[in-house]
């Protein structure tokens, strides 16, 4: 099955809506970095979340990357693909 192609913008917008931002007290997201309050969700569950929304979508020349463990937030990205160094 051939995935859907969205844009960065999309998914950020998309992911927005998931997280209840910008109607959140305490998740939050500026410029595709988003923190997402472990208050308000676990960070399976955004893990999850994330999983299940792109199972069927890949972003044009972008990527979503969860972010290292931290204590008070959830933080992942979603913007243009990095660049590997040779």
């Amino acid at each position: 099955m051939e995935k859907k192609k969205i844009t960065i913008k999309r998914a950020i917008s998309d992911c927005r809506k998931m997280f209840k931002i910008p109607k959140s007290t305490l998740s939050k997201e500026a410029d595709g970095h988003f923190l997402i309050d472990k208050r308000e969700f676990e960070r399976g569950e955004v893990v999850s979340k994330l999983m299940n929304y792109f199972a069927d979508k890949v972003i044009i020349d972008g990527q979503c990357a969860v972010e290292p463990i931290t204590l008070l937030y959830t933080s992942f990205i979603i913007g243009p693909r990095q660049k590997q160094n040779q």
